[in-house]
Formats: structure tokens, C-alpha cells, sequence
């Protein structure tokens, strides 16, 4: 059975991420503090075993708007969000509380802010360059550009998310113009991006909330299609760069509901997590569901939480310490109100 608590010192959370430790839980939210206050980016802590901690503002510039992202440099937590111009803002922790990390624009003057993500000790970040994205490497004295250029007019991009340090890094893209729903996996290559596997075609557009993943010679790849009714997330393979193929039981939808999740790396297995709305009076029902994912197919679905609010919100699966931890967004006691609930599942990542 899942045990957990809802993150409750701040009023209205529209987006929230999880790094996880074996000896803490770090939360970041874009939130305010309470009814008509003004958004900022905030970090709260919890031991494995204890309660959370207040809620620390970051220092985060005036006009700080959203999509906020937390991961693990070795055990030192780092936050990366953007502005309302989308400039990139890298914050981390060391012995002295929260510090800024260089201005990626330094790197690429026209950066916008996509994802940020972590491998052991380094420290990545997607960005917007124009017309291309471009992934950073935080080293000592700055960002270093990872690869070349990626051409990607009016496409989504992801990178492979992973709570395991040995994963790789590989990039998906989602066309939203030409082609739409047309989606590639690219992978790092002797210093350049690559396709590693066929482009997927047979899926239409919706949004791509997590990259593909590679297990050995298998990439596994999400699909949350929208132009479907209900809208349908299924997840599909290819292995040693042949087609991509359906998996058994890769069709994640139960029952009625628009679905759309996650692929995630955590304790060393592939998961998959996703919430299925329905509308109801006054808000939208929410399910919220996990499942192990390996190329025989999906297994041990089941569902986490149900509750009723304004939408679909932030989703996230960490493990640490061989526990599971998941992130989803639940309404709080006042109205108007949304908290982020951290939930650990009781089979872990054994």
C-alpha cells in the first residue's frame, strides 16, 4: 500500500519536480504562498523518515514563470527554471544554502529554458536556440555545449529522465507543425546527435511530458496521443534500431478518461507513471496509476491515487535507498487550492 503526505505550507501549486536521496526528499514548486500572493520558486525538504520542512523561496529573479525542474548532482540538489522571457536560472545547494550556477546564456545567448537533468555527477540542461535545441554540461568554470545543434523548428524535445546515474542520454523530439506527432530518438554519437531507431509515425500529436529510455539494446518510448477520444498513451519499442513495436499491455488507458504520463528510469527499472482525467461538476476526476515496463510488456499496473481537480498536473517516480517515491498534484483543504502529494509505494525498486 502506498504511505505518504501532502507537501501543505504553500497555497497553490501549478508545477512541482522530486530529487531524491536514501536520506532526504528535496521538492520543487512553482507556487504562492497563498491567495492573490505572487508565484516563486520554492524548495522543500523531508527526511526519508520525517516530516517536511518549511517552505524555502529560492532567490529567483522578479519575473520567475514556471516549469521548474529538480535533480540530484552526486547528493547536492540543484533547481533549474525559467523566466518569463524563458532565460534559463540554475540554482544549487552546497554548505552555504542555495547559490545561482553561471548564466547559460553565457554558453548560447538565445537560450530558453526546456529541462534540466542529471547523470551521477554531471549536470545537463535542454535549451532553445533559435531554431535548434542544444544540450549543456555544467563544469567548473561554466557550460559546455554536449554534441552539435539540433535542428527542431516547431518541435517538442525531451531528455531520457532517470533517477540511475548509468542511464544514457538520449533526446526525443515531437513535431507539432509538419508532420505532427512524428517523433525521433536521437543519441550521442562520437560527439554528434544521432538517430538511434526509425522515426515513430503511427501516433498523433499530444504532449510529450518524458524522452525515450534505452534499456541494452531496447529504447522505450511513451506516446500520449491527443487526437484520439479518449486521448491514449501507449508505450512502444524498438530494439537494436529495428521499428518501433507495440508492448504487451502498452495500451496504459483503464477505463474512460484522457490519459497522458511518464517514462522514467528508477532503482534500476523501467517505470511507467500516468494520470487519466474525466470531467466532472466542478473539475475533472484524477487517477493516477504506475506500472513496471520491460520488453515482455507492462506489468503490475495499479492505482496510486484519485482525486478531483482542475486538470492534469505534474508527475514524477524517484527511488533512492531502495524506496519508490511518486510526485502527483491533489486539491488542498481551502479553496482554490493545490498541493504536491509525495507517496512512497511500498514494493520500492527491489
Amino acid at each position: 500500500m502506498p504511505s505518504g503526505a501532502q507537501a501543505r505550507s504553500l497555497h497553490l501549486v501549478l508545477n512541482a519536480d522530486l530529487a531524491v536521496t536514501p536520506e532526504s526528499l528535496w521538492l520543487a514548486t512553482e507556487a504562492t504562498q497563498s491567495p492573490g500572493s505572487r508565484l516563486a520558486v520554492f524548495v522543500q525538504r523531508r527526511s526519508v523518515n520525517g516530516g517536511w520542512g518549511r517552505a524555502e523561496r529560492l532567490p529567483a529573479p522578479p519575473d520567475t514563470a514556471g516549469h521548474v525542474e529538480a535533480a540530484l548532482v552526486g547528493h547536492k540538489p540543484c533547481v533549474g527554471y525559467a523566466t518569463t522571457g524563458g532565460r534559463p536560472v540554475v540554482t544549487c545547494r552546497g554548505m552555504a544554502g542555495w547559490s545561482p550556477a553561471p548564466d547559460p546564456r553565457v554558453a548560447i545567448p538565445g537560450a530558453v529554458f526546456n529541462q534540466l537533468e542529471a547523470r551521477g555527477n554531471a549536470l545537463y540542461l535542454l535549451v532553445r536556440d533559435g531554431e535548434s535545441m542544444a544540450v549543456l554540461r555544467r563544469d567548473r568554470t561554466g557550460w559546455v555545449r554536449v554534441g552539435d545543434p539540433v535542428p527542431s523548428t516547431s518541435q517538442i524535445a525531451r531528455l531520457s529522465h532517470a533517477s540511475t546515474r548509468e542511464a544514457g542520454l538520449e533526446l526525443t523530439l515531437e513535431a507539432v507543425g509538419r508532420r505532427p506527432g512524428r517523433r525521433r530518438v536521437l543519441g550521442l554519437r562520437a560527439g554528434r546527435w544521432r538517430e538511434i531507431a526509425p522515426p515513430a509515425t503511427r501516433h498523433g500529436m499530444g504532449p510529450q511530458l518524458s524522452g525515450a529510455v534505452r534499456r541494452g539494446s531496447t529504447i522505450f518510448l511513451m506516446v500520449n496521443d491527443a487526437e484520439r477520444r479518449p486521448w491514449r498513451t501507449s508505450i512502444v519499442a524498438s530494439t537494436d534500431g529495428g521499428r518501433w513495436k507495440p508492448l504487451r499491455g502498452g495500451v496504459l488507458n483503464s477505463g474512460v478518461g484522457d490519459a497522458q504520463g511518464i517514462l522514467t528510469l528508477a532503482g534500476g527499472r523501467l517505470w511507467a507513471m500516468w494520470q487519466q482525467s474525466v470531467a466532472r461538476r466542478g473539475g475533472f476526476e484524477q487517477r493516477v496509476y504506475v506500472a513496471r515496463v520491460d520488453r515482455t510488456g507492462v506489468t503490475r499496473r495499479r492505482m496510486t491515487s484519485v482525486s478531483v481537480s482542475s486538470g492534469p498536473g505534474s508527475l514524477d517516480l524517484e527511488s533512492a535507498g531502495g524506496r519508490l517515491w511518486s510526485l502527483d498534484l491533489r486539491p488542498g483543504p481551502s479553496p482554490g487550492a493545490m498541493h504536491a502529494a509525495v507517496t512512497r509505494l511500498d514494493d520500492g525498486a527491489d
